[in-house]
């Protein structure tokens, strides 16, 4: 049985560690299904060459896309202790540091709201 079906998915795959070969079938299952996938090989240079730059500058590319800023910052942070010469990672890492200030500028903005929600139902 075909589909003429067309998906506007997109999956990351990152993996530490997990069994690679049954990460690299899934996405390209996925990949003849039409999936866009990115396979997140970072990790796996990483733990080869610990001190691999690029590997760590593409790790804080990845977990970026993925928002998971604070894993990104490290990821770059990092990258700058391996190459502090980078222009590029610096600028990644700026971008990086204005959405966790955001979030934590969200985060207070919510408790501020509760807290007066509730200031508020106790004076009722």
């Amino acid at each position: 049985m075909t589909s003429d079906r067309s998906y506007e998915f997109e999956v990351a795959l990152s993996f530490a560690g997990e069994d690679r070969s049954l990460a690299s079938k899934l996405a390209n299952i996925l990949r003849r299904r039409g999936v866009k996938v990115f396979f997140d090989e970072y990790e796996k240079a990483i733990q080869l060459d610990p001190n691999y730059f690029s590997a760590h500058k593409g790790r804080g590319n990845v977990l970026y896309e993925l928002k998971r800023y604070k894993d990104a910052l490290a990821a770059y942070n990092r990258a700058i202790q391996l190459n502090p010469k980078d222009a590029d990672v610096y600028v990644r890492k700026g971008e990086t540091l204005k959405h966790i200030l955001a979030d934590q500028k969200n985060a207070k903005q919510s408790r501020r709201k509760s807290a007066n929600s509730v200031s508020n139902d106790s004076k009722q």
